[in-house]
């Protein structure tokens, strides 16, 4: 800057004037396009609980997250009363845990993914996210990547709280260590997959349109109606066709992918009755998951800014 900043240059006819206030091009270090999608990614991860934002937006991620850990509370208290026998009586387990919540994690979603793409439609800045060295391509997989990661996050939280809360339980520490290090990598599989496919379908809904409320209201409807049509048509349907039925609901096909997991027979009656391959539901939610952030990318693509 000039040392004088109000150094009149010229006029500019009467009773105004052009000052030399001594603009400089920026001249630091550009970090480009991998710290902007970096930057993108955590300002979604954080949004999605809502922080950043005021108090009001923080109620419904961190409210389900409270329901969530239930379960998780009632298990270690039957444990602490029940004792050596509270695994004979104790419903709650790790393969269970995801089909008991579902129902939560999905509001999560209903709830989230519109809110971390509408209002960048809605308040028309995507221009200024795209004028920048972030691709469109860039755009949609920072968000996709953050909702699978905060995902993760709000499903892990009430798994890591059974877990521990069991090894802690145990008379011996190493003895419950023992018991439960099995679950892990299953926990975390299944943790991974449910998290990938509702991310993947939330966001290709939400970016279709900037009305909350009207992705909201898609994704829950979306919910209830597969659960609802796969319940109906299985018992209308007779003989092995309707073993494929399974694979066209949200709660079946989680539920199957995590009874392949744990390597265990699933206790929800459809995937018990159907008895197909674990790998069967794995692959559902590979192409459906597929599809969806293909339709993601391709909505951003095209998207007008």
């Amino acid at each position: 800057m000039t040392e004088n900043p109000q150094q009149v240059t010229s006029a500019s006819g009467p009773g105004g004037a052009i000052y030399d206030i001594g603009y400089r091009r920026y001249a630091g270090p550009r970090l480009g396009r991998p710290f902007a999608v970096r930057s993108l990614f955590a300002h979604t991860v954080r949004g999605a609980f809502g922080i950043g934002r005021g108090g009001r937006a923080k109620i419904v991620p961190f409210g389900l997250l409270v329901i969530l850990m239930i379960p998780a509370l009632v298990s270690l208290g039957v444990g602490a009363l029940a004792g050596g026998a509270a695994e004979a009586i104790d419903p709650i387990k790790y393969q269970t845990y995801y089909s008991i919540t579902q129902a939560i994690i999905f509001l999560f979603i209903a709830a989230q993914a519109p809110e971390l793409v509408g209002p960048d439609q809605r308040n028309r800045v995507l221009p200024l996210y795209f004028s920048r060295p972030i691709l469109r391509s860039d755009y949609a997989f920072a968000k996709l990547a953050a909702l699978i990661a905060a995902l993760m996050l709000f499903c892990l939280a009430p798994q890591a709280l059974l877990f521990f809360g069991r090894i802690l339980q145990a008379p011996d520490i190493g003895d419950g260590i023992s018991k439960n290090i099995g679950s892990l990598l299953p926990i975390l599989a299944t943790a991974c997959a449910t998290s990938i496919f509702f991310a993947a379908v939330g966001l290709a809904i939400s970016a279709f349109t900037p009305r909350r409320a009207y992705a909201t209201a898609a994704i829950i409807g979306l919910f209830i109606a597969t659960n609802a049509t796969v319940g109906i048509l299985w018992e209308l349907l007779k003989g092995d066709a309707r073993r494929f039925l399974a694979l066209l609901s949200v709660d079946t096909i989680l539920a199957g992918a995590a009874s392949f997991f744990f390597g265990a027979k699933s206790e929800n009656p459809i995937v018990r009755r159907a008895d197909l391959p674990g790998w069967v539901y794995l692959l559902a939610i590979a192409v459906i998951s597929g599809t969806c952030i293909a339709l993601l990318f391709r909505r951003y693509h095209v998207v007008e800014t």
